[in-house]
């Protein structure tokens, strides 16, 4: 009310939220009930489309994740099993959604145990459509690694190997036009799971901003195959405004999931890299290691590779560094005293498990 003095302190994130919750709850309770229970009504159509390949994206005016719960308690839960990811708190990250689909969809729950060439002898993929599988599946390193455990699980459930009376997986997720997924390589990834799986994974999902989506890459739209639901529920967006403050104060955890992360993405990589170009890797973190420090000098680097002969000349070592840079495996800068340096960003400890990586 009135003119905003400068005297003023803005209220905090949380403090709208605890104020917003106590305002009125029971205006238009009975209209908001009315929308829930013609939404439920159309619970078999949805659940229908995706039985048939199509993934549901709910889009419209409103929190919809009271929406997509119900769905899940009500229908899917008891058809198979269900991975809720809020992708509002921040806290997502590909590689645990991958860990939790070779966890249901195989005899193992480590996803190091299957390489990419492991994966690709046994779904089924004969020798003359190998590249063209490849090609498909993507250029990125992490959406190759989901394409194809979707389509190892697939042959696995259509193999006589397979496992019996096996139910689909499914992954409900909040918010899907939230910044966590805002780069290429995760929803790469994502809809990679979703069309190699045979339909054997499918993807409930929700959006706020519909027109953000028009930045997606065009195959990856297509993998995924939308069926839009327009379903604006005018529910209060308590849950997703709380979640966000909470993930970004909380710096220690972080700061420890990165760590935790970083060498099972250096070995996802790893996997899908020629092998001169893991040789290279691994020499560094050789040297790295036997020096104990962080960063090494280029010069050294490349005089150490052109001795075991695995690269001839500097332009042709930049060019593996630049792949490797753009993997985030490894880092180059110069120091204070213009030297350019090269390190790699994991622990000592994880140093050791790549100098010890074999295919």
């Amino acid at each position: 009310h009135g003119a905003y003095s400068h005297n003023q302190r803005l209220p905090m994130r949380d403090e709208c939220v605890v104020t917003a919750k106590k305002m009125p709850t029971t205006r238009h309770k009975n209209e908001l009930h009315l929308i829930a229970l013609d939404y439920k009504d159309k619970f078999g159509r949805w659940k229908f489309a995706l039985s048939v390949g199509q993934s549901l994206l709910f889009y419209g005016f409103g929190s919809k994740r009271l929406l997509l719960n119900d769905f899940v308690d009500e229908c899917l839960k008891f058809d198979g099993d269900v991975m809720t990811i809020d992708g509002f708190n921040n806290n997502f990250d590909m590689l645990d959604l991958l860990q939790w689909v070779v966890k249901k969809g195989s005899d193992t729950e480590e996803i190091d145990n299957y390489s990419d060439d492991y994966l690709l002898r046994h779904c089924g993929v004969e020798d003359n459509c190998r590249m063209s599988f490849l090609t498909a599946a993507c250029e990125d390193s992490l959406a190759l690694k989901a394409a194809n455990i979707a389509r190892y699980i697939a042959s696995r459930r259509g193999s006589n190997d397979g496992i019996e009376d096996w139910s689909p997986l499914y992954i409900v997720f909040h918010n899907i036009d939230c910044p966590v997924m805002s780069t290429r390589s995760y929803h790469s990834a994502l809809s990679a799971l979703i069309c190699f799986s045979k339909n054997s994974i499918r993807l409930v999902a929700s959006a706020d901003n519909v027109n953000l989506m028009t930045c997606w890459d065009s195959n990856v739209i297509a993998q995924y195959n939308w069926s839009w639901e327009a379903t604006p529920t005018y529910s209060r967006y308590f849950a997703e405004v709380s979640a966000m403050g909470a993930s970004n104060n909380d710096k220690a955890y972080q700061l420890a999931r990165v760590n935790e992360r970083k060498s099972l993405g250096a070995a996802l990589v790893l996997h899908s890299l020629a092998q001169r170009q893991v040789d290279i890797f691994k020499e560094l973190a050789i040297l790295l290691s036997a020096e104990s420090r962080d960063d090494l000098p280029y010069k050294t680097f490349l005089k150490s590779c052109q001795h075991k002969m695995l690269i001839d000349t500097d332009p042709k070592l930049r060019e593996i560094v630049g792949e490797l840079m753009d993997h985030s495996m490894l880092h180059m800068r110069t120091d204070k005293e213009g030297i350019e340096v090269v390190s790699i960003p994991l622990s000592r400890e994880k140093l050791i498990d790549i100098i010890k990586f074999q295919r």
